[in-house]
């Protein structure tokens, strides 16, 4: 997938960082990564997006905002590209991160 990667990103990068599905990892994994010269990455908040009601339905929107109340300085936030996530991040940006003088950075500028 490295190659790939490659091969769609405008200026040709590989990325940097892995994120192991599901966050499941250990160090045999992590030194994978690292042959491949990519830092292992672990979020620290979830938004929730992909969770489901007793029902088996997605959670809604309004349900994944209380999880992300919890935003704080330095947190890596896993999103998913799924109309959940999508409904919440206007929302996100302008009130949880606004209130709280916070604004999203790389996350190469986070751990460098």
């Amino acid at each position: 997938s490295q190659e790939a990667i490659k091969r769609l990103s405008p200026k040709g990068n590989s990325g940097k960082f892995f994120r192991p599905p599901g966050g499941g990892y250990n160090p045999d994994i992590v030194k994978i990564a690292e042959n491949f010269g990519l830092q292992t990455v672990i979020w620290s908040l979830s938004s929730g997006g992909t969770g489901r009601n007793s029902d088996g339905k997605l959670i809604s929107p309004e349900q994944i905002m209380p999880a992300l109340e919890k935003t704080g300085r330095g947190e890596i936030i896993l999103f998913h590209t799924n109309w959940n996530d999508a409904q919440v991040l206007p929302g996100f940006y302008k009130q949880t991160l606004g209130r709280k003088s916070l604004k999203p950075v790389l996350l190469s500028k986070l751990i460098g």
